[in-house]
């Protein structure tokens, strides 16, 4: 971790939780939000000997969760939904800064990063298996994209290099 990310973070000792606790508080108190996954350090921090339904925030580390929201919801809302969020996380968690992200407007890699995560709550099955789905195949497809990029790039340094001799 860098120096200076350090003192962002105050919390000296780790800070073990449950991820059922966290998904009821979340899925109680945001009735607008259709899913939520926490990721980062936190998700893979479960002890892969025993499975369980303890999870720990590393000690200068944040919590990293990640919300769908209803597609109803004017975006405009969103703030209010944030809000409303770290209030929750603050409350369960003090001491520790959350990193919230929606992922209704977040690019692709992003979301799919969020899908290597733990998933604490789903209220519709078929949304969020849709949006599991589309994801790792937008995903792919980006991957495609950047990989032709940097042939591309690749090739003109190539080229640039042998013009220069």
């Amino acid at each position: 971790m860098a120096y200076s990310k350090r003192y962002l973070h105050t919390n000296e000792q780790p800070t073990v939780f449950s991820f059922t606790h966290l998904a009821q508080e979340l899925s109680q108190n945001l009735p607008q939000v259709q899913f939520a996954r926490v990721l980062g350090s936190t998700a893979h921090s479960i002890n892969n000997q025993t499975p369980s339904d303890r999870a720990t925030v590393p000690a200068h580390s944040d919590l990293d969760l990640a919300l769908y929201m209803d597609e109803k919801i004017p975006k405009a809302k969103y703030l209010d939904t944030l809000t409303q969020a770290h209030q929750i996380l603050e409350t369960l968690f003090q001491g520790v800064q959350p990193d919230i992200g929606i992922l209704n407007q977040a690019g692709v890699v992003y979301q799919f990063e969020s899908l290597k995560g733990r998933l604490l709550f789903a209220r519709d099955v078929e949304l969020y298996s849709g949006f599991f789905s589309l994801t790792c195949r937008r995903y792919e497809e980006q991957m495609i994209h950047f990989e032709r990029q940097l042939g591309y790039r690749l090739e003109a340094q190539r080229t640039n290099q042998g013009n220069h001799r």
